[in-house]
């Protein structure tokens, strides 16, 4: 798994669950299979039930503030995620090769059709957007 080297600060074979914005491990973990060559895969945790319910709190308990984020700040922070996501675009798609077994050419059109719906919707106007909103009651509710 030579193509996994950390790159630039990011490992693709180190996992975590992602907890309220903190790195959760487990003391189960789960082993994916490379489709292509039956070789065995990077640990991955497994979720407790704690983990879940800690994790649709957070998620709840956030969904209100991003509620009220304004478009122009969503879209500034979309944008910095794609940015992020074109600096590891290689390493994506050796993940989606290796879990998967999908062959290159997939795999790099799977992210680069990732990559453009995460600049498309850097691309909404806020007229776009709130047509038709469920943010905009929850907006006016709160």
């Amino acid at each position: 798994m030579d193509m996994f080297e950390v790159s630039r600060g990011v490992s693709f074979t180190e996992f975590h669950n992602v907890i309220n914005g903190k790195l959760r491990d487990s003391e189960i973990t789960y082993h994916g299979i490379n489709p292509a060559t039956t070789e065995r895969l990077w640990p991955a945790p497994v979720a407790t039930e704690d983990d879940l319910d800690d994790a649709v709190k957070a998620a709840h308990d956030k969904f209100y503030s991003w509620a009220k984020t304004s478009i122009e700040n969503r879209k500034r922070l979309v944008g910095q995620w794609a940015k992020s996501v074109k600096t590891h675009e290689e390493e994506f798609a050796n993940l989606l090769i290796y879990e998967s077994g999908k062959p290159r050419l997939i795999a790099n059109l799977e992210v680069t059709v990732s990559l453009e719906t995460l600049m498309q919707s850097c691309m909404f106007t806020p007229q776009l957007a709130e047509e038709g909103s469920a943010a905009k009651d929850i907006r006016s509710n709160s």
